[in-house]
């Protein structure tokens, strides 16, 4: 019996201190992608409509769209759309971007939209159409920090742009899908766990949590559980 109440309160000290470092938003919201924009969270809901959580609860940004992937820019949503097109929030409807660009996954920095072209090429958008970032380099998924992209390669390891090609970062880490937070790239491991890079190596974040999907806010990650549900890290 003490062996028994000895590895009960083991057990129970591990989860209450692992659960403790990981909150649920409040409002019951679910979805699929997530980003950050000055704090605000918005992600992709499980009907592939655009959300943003404000005040406790979740709003549904108007006109009704629907997207495979989100990213906002100064309050401003844009989404690779249902067919793979690049549309723009305008606060009442949806309209697409110029130059025909189409892509898998999108990300925004600094008022510049990036995205992983239907040939996993990487393009940003220049205003008025959509340029190859030097290198011809290939991506499962993006992040941008200050002008500097960073892409989950097609062997599922993380890459650097340095303006003219590729080069995968130190550390041998792999991961499913990034963000930039704290001027660092952020990643889901091959495990489902988070991880963020420094100083040449990839650190696990504490808590044990897993997740399919993350956004950064300077250090504080927010990701997509493995139930869905929107969590925040403490």
């Amino acid at each position: 019996m003490k062996k028994w109440m000895v590895f009960f309160v083991a057990v129970f000290f591990f989860s209450l201190t692992a659960s403790a470092q990981w909150s649920v938003l409040p409002g019951g919201g679910a979805g699929k992608k997530i980003c950050v924009d000055n704090g605000r969270v918005w992600v992709l809901g499980m009907d592939d409509g655009i959300y943003s959580f404000n005040a406790g609860s979740w709003i549904q940004y108007p006109g009704n769209g629907k997207g495979k992937d989100i990213a906002v820019c100064n309050g401003v949503p844009y989404v690779i759309g249902m067919d793979d097109a690049i549309y723009k929030g305008t606060g009442s409807a949806w309209e697409r971007l110029p130059g025909n660009g189409a892509g898998k996954r999108i990300y925004c920095d600094n008022g510049t939209v990036w995205v992983i072209g239907m040939d996993d090429g990487i393009y940003s958008f220049n205003g008025s159409g959509w340029t190859q970032y030097p290198g011809g380099g290939k991506g499962k998924d993006i992040a941008v920090a200050n002008g500097t992209p960073y892409v989950i390669g097609m062997d599922n390891a993380i890459y650097r742009g340095n303006g003219s090609n590729w080069e995968q970062l130190r550390g041998g880490g792999y991961g499913l899908a990034i963000y930039c937070g704290d001027n660092k790239p952020w990643v889901i491991g091959m495990d489902g766990g988070i991880y963020s890079f420094s100083n040449n190596a990839w650190v696990q974040y504490p808590g044990g949590g897993k997740g399919k999907d993350i956004a950064v806010y300077g250090a504080v990650p927010f990701v997509i559980g493995t139930d869905n549900s929107i969590y925040r890290g403490n």
